[in-house]
């Protein structure tokens, strides 16, 4: 919305967003090896649909890509729907995977 300040903020493991200082959305990561593990993103009900899962994904693959990551996995519907619409995000990575959360 107009006059909303959204920040990205990243820890070791998730990145998250805060708009106008409250927590919005989150996305979960891991990494293993040469590999870039996404395991989920949420968003807040009353953030929805505003772009704030999208700008977490794009930072944290640009995240990824910066750090020497090969490749890049995830867990999340969002991703997968995301990297379809987004598809010069998947082209940097050497592999990109679908790999469902064992039990």
């Amino acid at each position: 919305m107009a006059g909303e300040e959204i920040e990205i903020v990243h820890e070791d493991g998730i990145f998250y967003a805060k708009v106008n200082g409250r927590n919005a959305a989150s996305l979960m990561y891991k990494t293993e090896g040469d590999t870039f593990h996404i395991i989920s993103t949420f968003t807040l009900a009353p953030y929805r649909g505003r772009g704030i899962a999208s700008r977490l994904t794009r930072k944290a693959i640009e995240y990824a890509k910066n750090k020497g990551f090969r490749r890049l996995e995830y867990s999340c519907g969002f991703i997968k729907h995301w990297l379809t619409r987004h598809p010069e995000y998947a082209s940097l990575f050497e592999q990109v995977r679908h790999r469902p959360l064992e039990d």
